[in-house]
């Protein structure tokens, strides 16, 4: 095969430090990584900080990025790190302040969605970390299990196991809101 009948890939594209490639990748990710890492933190500043450290991570590793890993899962590894640094900095490990999310699901749906979503998110902040990151990786990110199970460098038993332990602490958190709501 000719050289010129080769497609380049964003990969290929990043290892050269392409400012082209890596601004497709980042407009591509950088939401998604966001709402994960907003999901796990709290305040936007702190989220937003962990993003940029993942994206910056990438840049400086581009050259020598391995492409047997999935971009994806390898920017999710990045960013969970960076959470996790975040906590072992602050000793916060329970979200408390999800009012910025909810204001912009809000927006779309109406004040019973807010609430709704103000609630789980409630719920969600006061879940162990290791509950809170799977729920939000499955959930609100809508990874597979295998997926999961790389990123977080678990079995896939063990990421199955830990999400129906998450459901059911979620649950049993969100029974009393949605009683004191009215809601059957």
């Amino acid at each position: 095969m000719l050289e010129h009948d080769k497609q380049d890939s964003p990969l290929d594209g990043l290892r050269r430090r392409d400012h082209a490639a890596f601004t497709c990748v980042y407009q591509r990710y950088r939401l998604k990584i966001y709402r994960y890492c907003s999901g796990l933190l709290s305040g936007d500043a702190r989220a937003n900080d962990a993003v940029q450290e993942t994206f910056l991570k990438l840049y400086n590793a581009a050259p020598s990025f391995n492409q047997e890993a999935a971009l994806k899962t390898w920017l999710y590894t990045v960013a969970r790190n960076e959470v996790r640094m975040v906590w072992r900095r602050d000793r916060h490990q329970v979200v408390d302040d999800m009012t910025t999310i909810a204001a912009e699901d809000s927006a779309a749906s109406g004040l019973d969605r807010q609430e709704t979503t103000f609630m789980i998110w409630e719920a969600l902040g006061h879940l162990i970390p290791e509950h809170r990151e799977v729920l939000v990786l499955r959930e609100f990110e809508e990874m597979s299990y295998d997926e999961i199970a790389c990123i977080l460098h678990l079995s896939l038993t063990a990421v199955k196991s830990r999400i129906f332990k998450a459901r059911r602490a979620l649950a049993t958190r969100l029974a009393p809101m949605m009683e004191e709501r009215g809601a059957p």
